[in-house]
């Protein structure tokens, strides 16, 4: 921001309430819910480790991630990969529901 501030002839301060008031919230606070958004895609479309995804996403203490993520999303990682899990289950599972209607109903034709 220092660096910003001073490329742009405005204070630090000024650009502080500048981003606030066209993000709704503080540098800080926007580049945790990046990394943590970045974190789930990770979790969501990988099969890294969790501490792989944390330093992948500019966290060098897991607990750090963990207690941020679980301030932002609401859950801890464990029960996020467990919905994430369950929730590719469930659409395999509807997935071969529909594939057994559809072979029952050409077995019947």
């Amino acid at each position: 921001m220092s660096l910003l501030a001073s490329n742009s002839k405005w204070s630090v301060r000024h650009l502080q309430r500048l981003f606030v008031r066209y993000t709704g919230q503080t540098l800080g606070k926007y580049v945790q819910d990046m990394r943590i958004r970045k974190s789930c895609e990770q979790l969501h479309h990988s099969q890294l480790k969790i501490i792989t995804i944390a330093e992948n996403v500019g966290y060098r203490h897991l607990e750090s991630f963990n207690s941020v993520f679980k301030k932002i999303m609401g859950e801890t990682v464990s029960n996020c990969i467990f919905f994430l899990i369950s929730g590719a289950l469930s659409a395999a599972s509807s997935l071969l529901n529909g594939l057994k209607s559809n072979i029952i109903i050409l077995l019947i034709s």
